[in-house]
């Protein structure tokens, strides 16, 4: 899914807008403030608000997390909070401090939540035009999964 949305013409035109050095981060940042534009618009894309769905969405990974690897499982008692922290500002600023920290040559985190506040409406259209392409071609994949190969896990 990151392939369709990093070379999706509209996220190459909007990292295009952007200045060094953010823009080498700019698939990281946009997918960020992807993130939290679907968390403040929720509404607008499922029926369920978004807390049910984010609790719905931990009681089923938790129930499948014995399938997982140790480091993910032990993460999967914040799930929902974190979903739901990104409809937040400072969940958002607080993401940006988490990825930065993971980089080799991190990119200043305040620099970037001023950019994504910039960005705001332009994030939120590009997820309007993102989501049903996506939803598309996750509906695809998992079609040629059942028909391909059976059943998925």
């Amino acid at each position: 899914m990151d392939h369709l949305t990093d070379f999706h013409p509209a996220v190459v035109a909007l990292r295009g807008r952007w200045r060094r050095p953010l823009r080498r981060y700019a698939p990281i940042l946009i997918d960020l403030g992807l993130d939290h534009s679907l968390a403040r618009c929720w509404g607008h894309h499922h029926d369920l608000p978004l807390e049910q769905f984010a609790r719905l969405a931990q009681a089923s990974l938790l129930a499948q997390s014995p399938h997982f690897p140790e480091p993910l499982r032990s993460r999967l008692d914040g799930f929902a909070e974190l979903l739901l922290s990104y409809a937040r500002p400072e969940g958002l600023l607080r993401a940006l401090q988490g990825t930065a920290s993971r980089l080799r040559r991190p990119y200043e985190p305040d620099a970037a939540m001023r950019l994504l506040c910039a960005e705001g409406s332009r994030l939120d259209q590009l997820l309007a035009l993102l989501l049903p392409e996506l939803r598309a071609q996750l509906e695809q994949e998992l079609a040629d999964g059942l028909t391909a190969s059976g059943p998925l896990m």
